[in-house]
C-alpha cells in the first residue's frame, strides 16, 4: 500500500546479518496480494505510526510474497503448526532470532485487543520485552521446536497399497460431500478441483451413479452462484460462505485454469453444453484480462493491485488446460504452443529454471519442485496432443533436473538452498508438488523410458501408509495410486 509506515527488508543473508550486528529479533511477514487477511493487516497496522516505530525501533522486518517465495511461506506455515497446534493460512507472523529460530508466532493480528485477541501494537512491546529479559529461555523453546519438525521429517511408515484404496476413498468423498450446497467440507469452502477430478476417475471406473450426482450438484453450484462471476466470466478464489454465494474478491490464474480444466473433462463425461459455456468464457476472460505477451498474470482483481508476476507452475497448469481445450477448438492449440515456447524463453536463464518472473526484472528466485512437476506435465500433454517429440525430450530433461535436485529417497524436497523444505503431499489450493511429480513419473514410465517407475514405486511407498488412512486429503496421488492417469 502507498501509505504502508513500514522500513521493509527483502529475505536476504544481509537482511539476517543486520539483524545480528543490531542485535534485534526479526518480524516476519508472509502473504500475498489479494489475501483479505494480509490486506486488513496492512491498512489498519502497517499504516498506523506508532506501530511502525514500535517495529523500527525493536526489529528488523521482513515481508516475503509466498507466490514469489512458496518455499518460505511453506516452511513458516509448518513452523505456525508445530507452535500452535492449528493450520495456518496467510497471513503468517513470525518472530525469530537472526539465526531463524522462531519463538512466536501468529496468522492475522488485529491492530488493536478485541475479541479477546491481543493487538499488535501489545504484541510488539510483549515480545520486544521478553526478547530482551528471558531470551535464552525463548530460544530453548524455539530449538525445541525446530527438533520436533526435523524428527518428523525423517519418520517413515509404509503399508501396502491395495485395491481397498479407491473404497476408501469414496467413502471419504461421500461422507465430506455437502449434500445441502454442494462441495465439500464447511465455510471457507474452496472448489476442491484435485477431488473432483478423483471422482471422475472412480466413476469412470465402476459407475457409481452418487459420483456422478456428487459431481453435478458441486459444478452446477460453483456456476449457479456467487463463486462464479457471470457477467465478467471467471471463477473466484474460494466462498466465503457455504452456500457458494459470497466469494473471495480476486481471480487466481491457477484456479481458473483447474476450473476449466474440470469443467471440461465434465462436459466430456456427461454431454452437458452448460460446463462447456463457462469453460469457453473463462478461457476468453483470461485471454483478455491476464495474459501479455504469451504469459499469464498470476492474479486479476479490478478493485485491488494486479499480481502480474509470471509464476512456473501456475502458466504450466494453463497451458496444460489450453492443450486441453484444443479438443473443442483448435485455437487453442496456437495458444498453448505459444505460450509453452514464451515460458520456456522467458524463465530458462543460462540452462537454469526459475521460479517466476516479471516484465522488466530479472529473475532471481530458482525453480521449485511444483515448477518442474507442473512444466514437465504440460510439456508431457502437447506431446499427447501433437505427437511432436520434442516436447517429450524437454519433459525428460526437467525430470531428469528434478529427480537430481529433489528426490530424497523417497520424499521429495519443495525447495533446496537456504529454505530447505519437503514437498506437502496434502492437494490444498492446488495438486501437491509430490503428487503431480507421482504423476509424471507415471506418465514417463510409459512414454519415455520404464526406468522411472523405481522412482514412482519409492514414492508411493513411502506416503502409503497416509495415503491409505487418508486418500480424501491427497486425492491426486490417490489417482496416481490407483493407476488413472488419464486426466
Amino acid at each position: 500500500m502507498d501509505n504502508d509506515l513500514i522500513l521493509w527488508h527483502s529475505w536476504s543473508t544481509e537482511t539476517f546479518e543486520k539483524a545480528r550486528e543490531q542485535d534485534r529479533a526479526i518480524f516476519l511477514f508472509v502473504g500475498h496480494i489479494g489475501c483479505y487477511w494480509c490486506e486488513l493487516m496492512e491498512e489498519e497496522s502497517f499504516c498506523d505510526e506508532p506501530i511502525a516505530r514500535l517495529l523500527k525501533e525493536n526489529f528488523i522486518a521482513i515481508r516475503v510474497d509466498c507466490n514469489e517465495r512458496p518455499d518460505v511461506g511453506l516452511y513458516y506455515q509448518a513452523v505456525f503448526k508445530q507452535m500452535t497446534g492449528r493450520e495456518g493460512n496467510f497471513p503468517i507472523s513470525i518472530f525469530m532470532t537472526p539465526e531463524k529460530i522462531p519463538f512466536y508466532s501468529a496468522v492475522y493480528i488485529p491492530a488493536k485487543r478485541r475479541d479477546g485477541m491481543m493487538g499488535f501494537d501489545e504484541t510488539l512491546e510483549l515480545v520486544a520485552q521478553k526478547y530482551t529479559i528471558e531470551r535464552e529461555t525463548l530460544i530453548s523453546k524455539g530449538k525445541e521446536i525446530l527438533d520436533v519438525m526435523n524428527t518428523q521429517e525423517s519418520s517413515i511408515k509404509a503399508t501396502k497399497i491395495d485395491s481397498s484404496l479407491s473404497k476408501v476413498a469414496t467413502e471419504q468423498i461421500k461422507e465430506l460431500f455437502d449434500k445441502e450446497y454442494g462441495g465439500f467440507g464447511k465455510a471457507p469452502k474452496f472448489p476442491r478441483h484435485s477431488v473432483l477430478n478423483l471422482l471422475i476417475d472412480m466413476y469412470e471406473q465402476n459407475a457409481d451413479v452418487e459420483l456422478l450426482e456428487t459431481l453435478g450438484k458441486s459444478l452446477e453450484s460453483m456456476m449457479q452462484k456467487g463463486f462464479y462471476d457471470s457477467s465478467d466470466g471467471a471463477f473466484h478464489r474460494y466462498s466465503i460462505d457455504k452456500q457458494w454465494q459470497t466469494s473471495q474478491s480476486g481471480k487466481t490464474l491457477y484456479n481458473n485454469a483447474l476450473m476449466v480444466e474440470l469443467m471440461l473433462r465434465a462436459y466430456a463425461l456427461t454431454g452437458k453444453e452448460d460446463y462447456k459455456v463457462i469453460a469457453t468464457k473463462t478461457l476468453l476472460f483470461i485471454q483478455k484480462h491476464m495474459l501479455k505477451d504469451g504469459l499469464y498474470f498470476a492474479l486479476y482483481d479490478n478493485s485491488r493491485i494486479q499480481d502480474n508476476q509470471v509464476i512456473v507452475s501456475w502458466n504450466a497448469m494453463m497451458i496444460t488446460t489450453l492443450f486441453s481445450a484444443s479438443d473443442i477448438d483448435e485455437q487453442y492449440l496456437i495458444l498453448a504452443k505459444e505460450s509453452l515456447m514464451e515460458l520456456l524463453s522467458a524463465t530458462m536463464i543460462k540452462g537454469e529454471l526459475y521460479h517466476s518472473t516479471q516484465e522488466g526484472k530479472e529473475p532471481t528466485t530458482k525453480a521449485f519442485l511444483e515448477d518442474y512437476a507442473y512444466l514437465s506435465d504440460a510439456l508431457i500433454k502437447a506431446y499427447e496432443v501433437t505427437k511432436e517429440e520434442h516436447y517429450l525430450i524437454k519433459a525428460s530433461e526437467f525430470i531428469n533436473e528434478a529427480i537430481g535436485q529433489f528426490f530424497a529417497g523417497g520424499r521429495w524436497r519443495f525447495a533446496n538452498g537456504d529454505m530447505m523444505t519437503y514437498a506437502d503431499t496434502a492437494d490444498r489450493d492446488y495438486s501437491s508438488s509430490l503428487s503431480m511429480m507421482a504423476r509424471v513419473l507415471a506418465k514417463a514410465t510409459r512414454l519415455i523410458n520404464p526406468e522411472y517407475e523405481k522412482f514412482l514405486t519409492r514414492s508411493l511407498e513411502v506416503q502409503s501408509y497416509d495415503l491409505m488412512r487418508q486418500p480424501i486429503s491427497m486425492p491426486e496421488l490417490t489417482r496416481v495410486a490407483m493407476g488413472n492417469f488419464n486426466r
